[in-house]
């Protein structure tokens, strides 16, 4: 029977098939009265997903892990048999009292990190044998293997679509850096010579202000000219190699914003940044990821009496550490919040907000790179939030 169980889990092809072999295979294993088929949700629930019984049990109700036996089950990783529920403090009695249930056994799923269990269920007092038990245990490590495929399959396949709408996006946005990249060069250049020749008439100017301005002028421009090198490189590239440090978020928004305040004088900044913020990512890519982002923040503000920024870690994040910028400006529509990240999407008129439609584009492409994710939400007038993910790990 066993044999016959293990080959109709390899051709099964979703978890609710795995789990109906699984708890009829079970129940006849252990010649009881009821099985069910118990897995852990991402709520550090457990759900009842499947049973086979003389009555109803569970199904499709969800216990929490601390309250109930198949999630001690889990949490110890240890078989549990009861021969008499109403005498074990673990059990919660309410919950059994309108079944036919006196005796159980549960079996984690799993030898190392349960993701669920298989429970079975007898009318009568009763204690499985050791071959029973044994039998059962051969059942769950089975039933393991053939989820954990399952779930391995649905990933790559997850991760296939999105490579491949990925690559359209990537390609897309190419074509539009080359553009904007020449368009942008010439002037760059024009303005770059132009600061060196006053540099050098003004090298023994009594002026040091305007030594200051220029060279001030010339150290942008330097700034965006390798900007715009390593943006063209970073979208022709598949797999562009990147240069990670450790960075000191808090003192690089801080030093953006301040520069951001110095060229909009007439108006009221104020802001707030969060202390001890680290990550490890490629320095140069990270600052025109939020150059970009703060930009958005001051240019979408500008209609309000004060520009209000905050930056900060949203808290208790383990496998990825999330930052977002949020601003009090005119805000966007939410249920257009996938496009902003697309190249050229603009949801603003270009007569009321000026733009290129690729400093978004440009901070989700940085951010991919580093193996994170972007999000934004918000509501019209009321201001907007900008998240990005990076892993924890170093």
């Amino acid at each position: 029977m066993l044999t016959r169980v293990v080959e109709e889990l390899s051709h099964a092809t979703d978890i609710p098939s795995i789990t109906n072999i699984v708890t009829h295979a079970a129940r006849e294993i252990a010649s009881s009265e009821g099985a069910t088929f118990v897995l852990r949700d991402n709520d550090n629930k457990c759900n009842y997903v499947s049973e086979d019984a003389i009555s109803p049990l569970w199904k499709g109700k969800r216990f929490s892990v601390e309250n109930s036996i198949s999630g001690w089950c889990m949490n110890h990783n240890k078989v549990v048999t009861i021969s008499d529920i109403y005498q074990d403090d673990r059990i919660h009695h309410d919950v059994y009292k309108p079944t036919f249930v006196k005796s159980l056994c549960m079996i984690p799923i799993s030898t190392s990190a349960p993701v669920g269990a298989i429970g079975v269920y007898w009318s009568n007092e009763y204690t499985p044998t050791a071959e029973e038990i044994k039998f059962l245990q051969i059942l769950a490590n089975s039933s393991a293997t053939s989820i954990e495929n399952f779930l391995l399959k649905e990933k790559l396949l997850q991760e296939s679509v999105w490579k491949r709408s990925l690559t359209h996006r990537h390609q897309e946005l190419e074509v539009q850096l080359h553009s904007l990249a020449h368009d942008m060069k010439s002037p760059l250049n024009t303005i770059m010579g132009l600061a060196e020749l006053l540099q050098i008439q003004t090298k023994n100017n009594d002026n040091e202000k305007s030594r200051q301005y220029i060279e001030s002028i010339l150290k942008t421009g330097r700034r965006l000219d390798r900007q715009i090198d390593k943006i063209l490189a970073l979208y022709r590239l598949s797999n562009q190699s990147l240069e990670k440090k450790r960075i000191d978020l808090s003192e690089l928004v801080t030093e953006i914003l301040d520069l951001f305040k110095a060229q909009y004088p007439h108006r009221c900044v104020e802001f707030h940044v969060g202390k001890n913020l680290e990550t490890f990512a490629d320095p140069d890519l990270i600052r025109i990821a939020i150059e970009n982002l703060i930009s958005n923040a001051f240019k979408y503000s500008s209609r309000k009496n004060t520009t209000w920024i905050c930056f900060d870690k949203c808290p208790d994040q383990q496998y990825h550490n999330t930052f977002y910028i949020e601003d009090h400006g005119v805000g966007f529509d939410p249920q257009k919040a996938n496009e902003l990240f697309k190249p050229l999407a603009r949801l603003h008129d270009q007569r009321d907000f000026q733009g290129t439609g690729l400093g978004l584009a440009s901070v989700a492409r940085i951010i991919e790179l580093h193996d994170g994710t972007v999000a934004a939400k918000s509501e019209p007038l009321k201001g907007s939030t900008f998240y990005f993910s990076l892993p924890a790990t170093y």
